[in-house]
């Protein structure tokens, strides 16, 4: 979808109180207000196309590495388990390892 169209369904969304938005655009994040929103919007979606939007999340975050930041490990494991790609979630949990400070696990 265009983004254009993408942020105003965003902004609907958002008006509406079913997500918030953190962050400022363009790194802005929007989550659920209500876990069982999320569940109920989750578990909705196929699971083949559950597992096509996780590939294209991991690739997202996979893009953001390059910037370092250790959230996108984390995050990116969590979409290679729930795409069941368990091999690549234990690769990029072992580089994340690799990257995470002292004391802090993924």
């Amino acid at each position: 979808m265009p983004e254009q169209e993408l942020l105003s369904n965003l902004s609907i969304l958002k008006d509406s109180e079913l997500l918030y938005e953190r962050g400022i655009y363009p790194d802005s994040t929007y989550i659920f207000k209500h876990a069982p929103t999320r569940e109920v919007v989750y578990d909705s979606i196929l699971t083949k196309k559950k597992k096509q939007i996780h590939e294209k999340d991991r690739h997202y975050h996979r893009r953001h590495l390059q910037r370092r930041y250790l959230y996108h490990y984390g995050v990116l494991s969590n979409h290679c388990l729930a795409g069941e790609n368990y091999e690549k979630g234990a690769e990029v949990c072992k580089a994340g390892s690799k990257e995470t400070p002292e004391g802090c696990f993924l």
